[in-house]
């Protein structure tokens, strides 16, 4: 005897001394007619750094009871993308061990939060003869960036431009759809120009190798390096 079960099938095989078997299904109806209660509530739910989210029950504090036992709760949608974002229609279902079911439906409004990671170039440090300078652009990552955004550089000199003598700080910022703000910078420092300020000059006397030159110099980056050419030979 089987006993204290709930509604379904049940099969049966029964086998003697001999090894003869036989056996048989039957069939327990319920006589439940109560529907399980249920109750959510409206919730946000944040992307992650995939752009996808999954919803829980827990995220709508999911209400559930039935008087004989629930066998499953289906959240329908209950995962997300970037093309979700906003206000989505959610509905919960909950079904007892007898079959029957109860939905309710809750709003959850889907966001995005993370901000785009913006790399910049490398800086840039070139002498006032090369000033003039085509740089790589900026790039951005984003969870939803095929949902593109706004670039907008708010310091510096666009690509290419001649740069002046010193330090200019170059700053791009990208914008997602949602409006997450990232943000990088780079310098580009050129260094002064070399110029000669005085070149005095003492001959040398009769082949003896008196002679001199001495040089004054402003301009550029120290340390220097000094090459001397004698009738175009060093």
């Amino acid at each position: 005897q089987l006993s204290n079960v709930i509604a379904g099938t049940y099969t049966v095989q029964v086998s003697d001394a001999k090894g003869c078997t036989s056996g048989t299904s039957v069939n327990i109806a319920s006589n439940d007619t109560e529907i399980p209660s249920v109750s959510a509530q409206n919730a946000s739910l944040s992307l992650d750094n995939s752009g996808n989210a999954v919803l829980s029950l827990v995220a709508i504090n999911a209400q559930f009871s039935d008087n004989c036992g629930v066998a499953s709760t289906v959240i329908s949608p209950n995962t997300f993308s970037c093309n979700q974002l906003g206000q989505q229609v959610v509905t919960l279902t909950v079904t007892d061990l007898s079959g029957l079911s109860n939905s309710t439906t809750v709003t959850v409004t889907v966001t995005d939060t993370e901000k785009p990671v913006v790399t910049c170039p490398a800086d840039i440090k070139v002498c006032a003869a090369d000033n003039f300078l085509n740089y790589q652009p900026a790039t951005a990552q984003d969870n939803c960036l095929i949902l593109n955004g706004e670039w907008l550089q708010t310091s510096g000199l666009p690509s290419p431009s001649a740069f002046p003598v010193g330090t200019t700080t170059q700053t791009f910022t990208f914008t997602d759809a949602s409006g997450n703000l990232g943000t990088c910078s780079f310098n580009v420092t050129v260094t002064p120009g070399l110029t000669f300020d005085d070149v005095s000059i003492s001959n040398d006397v009769n082949g003896l190798g008196t002679g001199a030159i001495d040089i004054t110099f402003a301009g550029g980056t120290a340390p220097y390096k000094f090459s001397w050419l004698t009738n175009g030979v060093e």
